[in-house]
């Protein structure tokens, strides 16, 4: 009777270990202890992190992973495996940046071939175009600087509204974009970021300079400056190209008082993405949260305008209308 018990026992471990070799996927010995650790690594990365954490097919992925990775010797031959597998997720905002290019997102002279510009509309409107922008530290902050130095300088023609151009912002680094804006949006905290176990963190801009949580992000070179009127109309265009920190630009401004959008509904990469660094210098560009705005909707996906508009100049047909129904503009001469 033990004996039967005893070989009753081993059989039942060894289909134990056979389903949890199944389930974790070993991958094939041909791959290198080095390629391994580095494959694996970023596998527990994503997973642990990835906004997909609780609805991804973690299984399939890694066998997958493994199978494109068999014979990798180095990291480098894992590059596919892992760009396979961010392309899988849910999200479809994840992505992997090889070494060599990004030593290139770090070139400065690269990065400081992005400017806003801005101007007077008709003597009386305030045009901005912001644009994407990659960079971080002294060249996010010059970034935000320019922003406002153009906001400045358009106040001194005491506009009587606002046009915010996002239509061609394919977003990057969003906490410039947010001092820059800070003249118009004023002090305040405009959305926040939600990860997959509801945790929130707010957004905010202050004192010149924009807040994740507690943690200054961005800030203005010298003295922020603030516009003349508050509250004047605010009306913010945007497109399909509208994506990602551009579509936080445009949470940021929703629920924002006497302001209206305009244009089509953005990319659809209304979420946060995270930088995580690998030991040979690639980053995995990983979406850990969804944005909410101010009153606490959730997005993620596409956002739409309060106004569909075939937009093709500055100043649109529909946005000029409104404008000149506000207070401030219809008494202008």
């Amino acid at each position: 009777m033990k004996s039967k018990l005893t070989l009753a026992i081993f059989l039942c471990l060894l289909l134990i270990s056979c389903n949890q070799r199944k389930s974790n996927q070993i991958p094939a010995p041909e791959i290198s202890a080095e390629a391994l650790l580095y494959l694996e690594t970023a596998l527990d990365l994503i997973e642990e992190n990835s906004i997909d954490k609780y609805t991804a097919d973690w299984d399939m992925l890694r066998s997958t992973a493994y199978q494109l990775a068999d014979g990798a010797q180095t990291p480098e031959e894992t590059y596919p495996a892992i760009h396979f597998v961010l392309g899988k997720l849910g999200n479809g905002h994840s992505y992997f940046i090889e070494p060599s290019k990004v030593e290139k997102i770090k070139d400065v002279s690269y990065r400081k071939n992005q400017h806003a510009t801005g101007k007077i509309i008709d003597g009386k409107f305030g045009y901005i175009l912001l644009p994407g922008f990659v960079g971080m530290d002294d060249v996010a902050n010059d970034f935000a600087t320019e922003i406002q130095n153009i906001i400045q300088e358009i106040d001194q023609d005491e506009p009587c509204a606002w046009i915010i151009d996002l239509r061609k912002n394919r977003g990057g680094n969003m906490w410039p974009m947010l001092v820059g804006m800070g003249p118009i949006l004023g002090e305040g905290c405009y959305g926040s970021f939600i990860d997959p176990d509801g945790e929130k963190i707010e957004w905010c801009y202050k004192n010149g300079a924009s807040f994740e949580g507690y943690d200054i992000r961005a800030k203005v070179n010298g003295t922020a400056y603030k516009i003349h009127q508050d509250n004047i109309p605010v009306a913010v265009l945007f497109s399909n190209n509208t994506a990602s920190s551009g579509e936080a630009i445009v949470v940021s401004f929703r629920q924002h008082p006497n302001t209206r959008s305009f244009g089509s509904s953005t990319a659809g990469y209304s979420t946060a993405n995270e930088r995580f660094e690998m030991g040979d210098g690639a980053w995995i560009i990983l979406t850990v949260s969804t944005f909410a705005d101010r009153t606490g909707e959730l997005y993620g996906g596409k956002i739409e305008p309060d106004v569909k508009e075939t937009l093709s100049d500055e100043l649109p047909v529909e946005a000029e209308k409104w404008f000149l129904e506000q207070p401030s503009c219809s008494n202008e001469e």
